[in-house]
């Protein structure tokens, strides 16, 4: 399927910048169009821009007379301006982080930018727009509210609405087949801007993998496959509640019992890692229980990733995860492995004994850089005894975590002696 080129606009003050970044675009994509505004001539009437034929906006953060931010500001005040992306003075942790806070998509450092950095960039404010909006596309858009009109998938009848993410919308239906209800997550989006096969593949070979794992931790898949134009998985319907809701209502878990539920969803990270998946969003919310005092699960692989996946279908520097829990090598775009589930654990582990996140910030990239370069937190001094496993697992460098799960799983019997 042929389609439209790729438009982008750049807004910035210094025509040699705005050549390169023409350059980097039209080598990426040959048939882009590209257009250029100097807002030292355009003047004030930058502001009144109609930005709608655009599908990505480069700003600069100093527009001579004006600031990159307070353009900024006036365009995140109309909803239908198309993704931008904030181009920062290099090492400008606070500027970037007030961008993203007042809209910005993503930024990027002028000094030092490469060809690779400026792409994956714009792929991902593309990709970001895309799979969160809610126009008709190939795959199935969400209905409004709990609504499930319209949603058909073959083999299942479609019960209630549970939640809807990014890049897909999970309900409950009966399967035909099995007899029972199971939990239906769908993927939709309009991928008319970007490789919509990158997509859809990468989201048939992750829970593909996933679905040979039969381990008591894992979350049972049952189905997966494109059926009438919708890609689905099926997977169990667990109900006994999760992680979070437990945390919300007993509060700190007993030391016992928190490394207990670590060695279950170590040995699910053992039988995941061993067929090559990483899950890279271990938190409370992704661990459910199918029954009352019954031992843990780990679902929501909708962030997994095989380890042996070519480069063609994964590029490097994207960020998936969720920043509260998020390892410093998968924060900064580096290459993870196993070692980055371990640090997701370690966070989980400290939220477990003290009801409290080990890093908080007030934006994303503060967080992130927490986790990169702020000391380990202390545990209370009545946990003093696990600090040095909080320690290990939440150590900045890979290097000085568990090397690979069975270790860990040593490690965390000889504390549930403690």
């Amino acid at each position: 399927m042929k389609t439209r080129p790729l438009r982008a606009l750049i807004i910035d003050d210094h025509d040699e910048f705005r050549d390169l970044l023409r350059h980097h675009i039209t080598t990426e994509w040959p048939e882009a169009v590209v257009e250029e505004i100097d807002p030292v001539h355009q003047g004030s009437a930058v502001f009144d821009l109609d930005a709608s034929q655009f599908d990505v906006v480069l700003l600069d953060h100093n527009l001579g007379a004006y600031t990159g931010l307070q353009l900024l500001e006036v365009f995140r005040k109309d909803p239908s301006f198309p993704p931008i992306v904030f181009l920062t003075a290099h090492g400008d942790e606070r500027l970037a982080a007030a961008a993203i806070k007042n809209g910005a998509d993503d930024y990027l450092p002028k000094k030092g930018m490469t060809h690779s950095l400026l792409v994956t960039t714009i792929r991902e404010s593309l990709r970001a727009t895309l799979m969160t909006s809610l126009r008709p596309g190939r795959f199935v858009t969400p209905g409004h509210g709990d609504s499930v009109v319209g949603v058909k998938v073959k083999g299942y009848q479609i019960l209630k609405k549970l939640s809807t993410g990014v890049g897909s919308v999970v309900y409950v239906a009966h399967s035909e087949s099995r007899k029972e209800d199971v939990v239906l997550k769908l993927l939709y989006g309009d991928f008319e801007l970007s490789d919509e096969h990158e997509v859809l593949e990468r989201f048939l070979i992750e829970f593909q993998s996933i679905a040979a794992v039969q381990h008591s931790n894992v979350v049972n898949i049952y189905d997966v496959g494109v059926a009438d134009d919708h890609a689905f998985i099926a997977m169990e319907f667990i109900r006994g509640g999760s992680l979070r809701d437990r945390l919300a209502t007993q509060g700190a878990l007993p030391p016992a019992e928190a490394i207990d539920i670590a060695l279950h969803i170590t040995d699910a990270l053992t039988a995941i890692h061993h067929v090559g998946i990483l899950h890279r969003d271990l938190k409370p919310g992704n661990v459910m229980f199918r029954e009352q005092g019954g031992p843990p699960c780990i679902i929501d692989f909708g962030l997994a990733k095989q380890v042996q996946i070519d480069r063609e279908i994964t590029l490097p520097g994207k960020i998936y995860g969720t920043p509260y829990y998020m390892s410093p090598e998968q924060g900064q775009g580096h290459e993870i492995d196993e070692r980055s589930d371990f640090y997701s654990l370690g966070v989980l582990l400290f939220e477990l004994l003290t009801r409290r996140k080990p890093y908080v910030a007030g934006t994303p990239i503060a967080l992130l850089f927490k986790h990169a370069h702020a000391p380990i937190p202390k545990l209370d001094e009545s946990l003093q005894a696990y600090q040095p496993l909080i320690d290990c697992l939440l150590a900045k460098d890979p290097d000085d975590r568990p090397p690979y799960a069975a270790h860990l799983t040593a490690v965390l019997k000889e504390y549930k002696r403690l």
